[in-house]
């Protein structure tokens, strides 16, 4: 009863409130109701899962360096985040054609089902320095349950408490070798993490002595600490619009459906979080600016009414990619990949959807797109820029 309220003051809440203008293109309202494919697309299968390396396969990244496309993503053999999560890498010279799967983070304690407790990597993507690549993860610890109100807590999983407590631990970084070798693995703080973590550790400043992750430019801090009705904001984008504010985008899973907006003149200082016009299935989103400033926004952009009634959550399907020349409204937008994914593992919970979570780079005219599919497989799809903003 009290989620069905929650959920309900949520919806008079997306009713009552005016949005903020931000797109320009119709909202499609339910399951099949899509746009056409962006012209040129080229869509390859990066990864497809199978019970050898496992059916849970998301968060894929991409990026171009030394001569060629490398994409990396979290992989687990039972579930989303559950101990063990480890990171898997593949490579190609022409995003096309890709080579062997190899483990790039190994699984940080033994790999178990989501009700056990334990470490899990998650893939933060790639960062340079200094004209050399790193991978990048984040680890993080299970440390106790909770039920669905949060009232009552539990070291162990139990059948009322069965929501995960989650604490960080660190960063955890490797290089990735010209001649495609993997350097060791390494964090700031070694001291951070158990004695009984599956592979070994070395002090940043012992392996690669001045290494440090590129300022991002920005601090959104300000920005959550402003948080109407206390949602559950994540996923933060940031771009630059036309006029010189910062734009942020965020997901909440209150039961909007729509994304948040906040504005910084200094990447500081920021206005209060205010809902958009911009649908939400709810997913992640990402962004590509290109050196115009025309900002291509990655998502699965669905309105109200596209649900599945019976799971009580939004499907991602398609992935969507739209146009903004000012950086603030969105137009032109073009399916990057739709059509329902058919899972081929069973038995892993928490997948589901299609084209999600994507990444974007540009390279040479081309736009690649990393993403999953359903949370089981890998996949990318490429297409020319200039088809998107023809007519624009």
């Amino acid at each position: 009863m009290k989620k069905l309220i929650f959920f309900t003051m949520a919806l008079a809440f997306v009713a009552t409130a005016a949005p903020f203008h931000m797109w320009n293109d119709k909202v499609a309202e339910r399951a099949g109701e899509t746009f056409p494919t962006v012209s040129g697309a080229v869509h390859s299968r990066v990864f497809t899962a199978d019970a050898a390396n496992g059916g849970y396969n998301h968060h894929a990244n991409i990026i171009f360096f030394y001569g060629k496309f490398h994409v990396n993503w979290s992989n687990h053999r039972y579930c989303e985040d559950g101990p063990g999560q480890r990171v898997l890498y593949k490579s190609s010279s022409d995003a096309r054609k890709w080579g062997e799967v190899r483990e790039l983070f190994p699984a940080p304690h033994p790999e178990a089902p989501r009700e056990h407790s334990g470490i899990f990597a998650t893939c933060l993507g790639f960062v340079t320095w200094e004209g050399r690549l790193f991978a990048v993860a984040n680890t993080t610890r299970t440390v106790g349950w909770k039920n669905l109100d949060q009232t009552k807590s539990s070291p162990v999983f139990t059948s009322e408490c069965n929501y995960p407590v989650y604490r960080a631990i660190a960063h955890i970084y490797r290089e990735i070798l010209p001649n495609g070798r993997f350097g060791p693995i390494f964090t700031d703080d070694p001291g951070k993490f158990p004695d009984d973590l599956l592979f070994p550790l070395v002090r940043t400043s012992d392996c690669v002595p001045g290494f440090r992750e590129p300022d991002c430019g920005y601090d959104i801090s300000d920005a959550l600490r402003q948080n109407p009705g206390k949602r559950r904001f994540c996923e933060p984008v940031v771009w630059r619009a036309a006029d010189g504010r910062f734009v942020l985008l965020l997901r909440d899973d209150s039961g909007s459906y729509r994304k948040w907006v906040s504005f910084s003149a200094d990447g500081k200082n920021w206005s209060a979080p205010v809902i958009s016009d911009i649908p939400d299935a709810p997913s992640w989103s990402c962004r590509l600016a290109l050196e115009s400033g025309t900002v291509l926004l990655f998502g699965n952009h669905h309105g109200k009414g596209y649900v599945d009634e019976q799971k009580r959550w939004r499907d991602r399907d398609p992935l969507l990619v739209s146009v903004s020349t000012d950086g603030i409204e969105f137009h032109g937008t073009r399916a990057v990949c739709s059509g329902w994914y058919k899972h081929q593992l069973g038995g892993i919970p928490g997948r589901g959807g299609s084209a999600q979570y994507p990444c974007a780079i540009l390279r040479n005219g081309i736009c690649h797109v990393a993403y999953s599919l359903g949370k089981e497989s890998i996949a990318v799809t490429s297409f020319p820029v200039v088809e998107l903003l023809k007519g624009l």
